[in-house]
């Protein structure tokens, strides 16, 4: 395999880790290339939470493809590849978006997320972050983050 397939790429940042981290460290990743010509990316996902992708207010779950990266030596990791179109929303975020609990005790979810992604206008990049931050707002009655709370969109324009 090329150095250059996602796949093997990761691999590689695997052993490095692996060989150069204390056992007890080890860490989720996306890790996406985007052809413009064809509309194709190309992923690959190390334990990392399921990212989303709004196509035509669809959204696609974009699922891990490998382990977490810098624990188990020889893990294999896939590459996969969807259609990213112009207009395209992808969505990255830690598990503290959809971990964070209400006053019930509920998680916000990840259906949850993808619903709201599912219904709201088209919009760009920042108007995205603010629905889905007004969204967990509003849902966790305040700023009751126990969780890193990472959130990165972005927005195809072309």
């Amino acid at each position: 395999q090329s150095a250059d397939e996602p796949a093997e790429l990761v691999r590689r940042l695997n052993r490095v880790l692996v060989e150069s981290s204390p056992s007890n460290k080890f860490a989720t990743l996306f890790y996406a290339e985007l052809d413009p010509q064809t509309h194709r990316l190309r992923y690959v996902s190390g334990g990392h939470n399921p990212s989303l992708l709004r196509v035509d207010g669809e959204v696609i779950e974009l699922n891990s493809t490998g382990p977490i990266v810098g624990l188990v030596p020889k893990a294999e990791f896939e590459s996969r590849e969807v259609e990213m179109p112009p207009g395209s929303v992808l969505v990255l975020y830690t598990d503290g978006v959809t971990e964070l609990m209400n006053e019930e005790q509920e998680e916000f979810g990840t259906d949850r997320l993808s619903a709201l992604l599912r219904s709201g206008p088209d919009g760009s990049a920042d108007e995205w972050v603010e629905r889905v931050h007004e969204a967990l707002h509003d849902f966790g009655g305040g700023e009751r983050f126990d969780d890193d709370t990472t959130l990165l969109i972005v927005r195809r324009l072309s």
